[in-house]
């Protein structure tokens, strides 16, 4: 299921393991029957055969009981999942909501059967190493429906005595103030991922020109000093930026492919809107590697673990929660697995004496 199997495939699959293990009994059957027999024993024909199943239809578990084996499984082991996510620190956070990966979670009303959608996204909160601090399932894209997550890591940082340095996020200016109350001393940043995507769209797909003119914008939010394929110091100064923006507008406004301009009006109005951000500082100062890039590839392998059109909100939550501890554990260079989370644990409580042990606090997450 973790690797994004449908239970149908699973159905399937334990109706194969039974028909194998059916097999094999009237195999051993029949070779023992042949044994006895050419050992003179004789048996009743009339009495003597091997069961068979009509139509070849073998027992196994229905899609209703795989899922609700699923959902249980996982109920044992949410504490470790939360208790795992809850000690995760960060020095930036970068923040981003997916709609695609949630599909269609709800539920089917009683009275009339319609399918009645719960969530139109899920927000996910990561730090600088690529790690899920926060997740939660939301209905839009209003800061006060995800707000506790941020009262949930101000408190988890402010116990760990971690200042947090800077958050990204795809709508700075909007959210800042929201932000604020939680972080009243922390930079807010734009996603450089969507302030070169923002302008990146805009443009035609079948211009040749379109990789050239999209590599040299993200250019613009380099470090003159700072070359190579990859980013490796920080984003420059406001000043700098639009002197970089001055120079790719100088090589390319004019610029012109079959009598059609490259930088259309849709992609002049994305770079004004871009400059007030530039202007502002929110491009400016954001270290390497930090940007919802890695939230976009985990969204393209969030898509997979939803195979269903249609998923209740229980089974989602399971789903996703399982999914994001395996990511974790993977970015930190741990073996996926709960149960040697809850033996870390244990160990970890065994060890301290009673006065030493600190009260644990563990954040809701997924379904608020």
């Amino acid at each position: 299921m973790d690797e994004g199997l449908a239970f149908e495939q699973i159905e399937r699959l334990l109706e194969l393991q039974y028909r194998d293990a059916f097999s094999i009994m009237e195999l051993k059957f029949w070779r023992d029957y042949r044994l006895r027999s050419s050992q003179g024993i004789q048996e009743n024909a009339d009495n003597f055969c091997f069961p068979s199943f009509s139509n070849h239809v073998f027992p196994h578990p229905s899609n209703d009981i795989l899922i609700d084996l699923y959902v249980a499984g996982f109920k044992l082991q949410e504490d470790c999942f939360a208790q795992a996510m809850s000690r995760l620190l960060a020095r930036w956070m970068s923040c981003d909501h997916t709609f695609k990966s949630v599909a269609n979670i709800g539920y089917k009303r009683p009275s009339d059967g319609k399918w009645i959608k719960l969530y139109n996204s899920v927000f996910c909160i990561l730090n600088e190493k690529g790690e899920v601090l926060q997740w939660q399932f939301t209905r839009s894209e209003n800061f006060n429906e995800v707000s506790a997550m941020f009262s949930d890591l101000r408190r988890r940082l402010q116990c760990q005595n971690t200042l947090l340095e800077g958050i990204i996020i795809d709508n700075c200016c909007k959210w800042k103030e929201g932000l604020t109350r939680f972080f009243p001393e922390t930079p807010i940043k734009l996603d450089l991922f969507h302030a070169v995507q923002r302008f990146v769209k805009t443009l035609s797909k079948r211009n040749p020109y379109h990789r050239a003119v999209s590599r040299d914008y993200g250019l613009i939010f380099r470090d003159p000093k700072d070359h190579g394929e990859r980013r490796t110091m920080p984003t420059p100064e406001p000043s700098v930026i639009l002197h970089n923006l001055d120079q790719f507008l100088s090589k390319w406004k004019d610029f012109t492919h079959e009598g059609k301009q490259i930088i259309t009006a849709k992609g002049e109005k994305a770079i004004k809107n871009i400059k007030n951000h530039i202007l502002k500082g929110c491009l400016s100062n954001i270290p390497v590697g930090c940007c919802t890039s890695v939230q976009e590839r985990l969204h393209r392998e969030m898509k997979k673990i939803l195979t269903s059109n249609r998923i209740g909100s229980e089974l989602a939550y399971s789903k996703f929660s399982r999914f994001f501890f395996k990511n974790n554990a993977k970015k930190s260079g741990k073996i996926w697995s709960p149960i040697m989370e809850e033996v870390s644990d244990a160990k970890s409580n065994a060890m301290q004496n009673s006065s030493e042990a600190k009260p644990k606090y563990v954040e809701t997450f997924g379904i608020r």
